[in-house]
């Protein structure tokens, strides 16, 4: 089985299209109940709900703690989309701002973003901003190296969250959501090099 994960402030509505031609594939939103949103907590949470996960693939944030999963379960192989093997790979704004996400009102943001149209605003109006702020907090934590999972690294040229990683396996001319932007493409590989 092959288990899905969205980025931060995603779930699984960000996978339509293409994507829900994959078989033996589950689509999975984040826990919301959890007593700590911390990377290791949420792939522990997902290993234990999914147990007989043999390939995690994750878009951001979801390939992070899809890397995590993967070691959990001994996974043999794990798909990056747009996504990053450590802290450094973030976009150095990025980790300049991260600080801000104690002091940032997120429930306000959440109620800004739920008034604009769009699915993007529609997913982020749906995660606990705990998540969110916890997660941020945590990136910093965040080092992968685990030789018996097979990773494949699929990103767009224009990413500015996570630059594109000169190892990448499939590079495409797209942005940080190309998961969404560029299913057929990525589902075409997936079939192709991973399935």
């Amino acid at each position: 089985m092959k288990l899905v994960l969205p980025g931060m402030g995603a779930n699984s509505k960000m996978y339509s299209g293409a994507w829900r031609s994959l078989e033996s594939t589950e689509f999975v939103d984040w826990p919301s109940d959890l007593p700590s949103y911390s990377l290791d907590s949420l792939a522990s949470s997902l290993a234990e709900k999914y147990p007989h996960c043999d390939c995690v693939i994750g878009s951001s944030l979801g390939g992070m703690v899809g890397l995590l999963v993967a070691s959990k379960l001994g996974c043999s192989q794990a798909v990056l989309v747009g996504s990053a093997m450590n802290y450094a790979e973030i976009s150095t704004l990025i980790r300049l701002v991260r600080p801000l996400s104690q002091i940032t009102p997120f429930d306000l943001l959440k109620i800004l973003a739920g008034s604009v149209p769009g699915l993007l605003s529609e997913m982020y109006a749906e995660t606990p901003a705990e998540m969110i702020r916890e997660t941020i907090d945590d990136l910093p934590n965040f080092e992968w190296s685990d030789d018996s999972v097979n990773v494949h690294r699929l990103h767009g040229t224009h990413d500015r969250v996570i630059p594109c990683p000169e190892d990448s396996d499939f590079v495409l001319d797209g942005g940080h959501l190309i998961g969404m932007t560029h299913a057929e493409k990525i589902c075409r590989y997936l079939r192709d090099h991973v399935l």
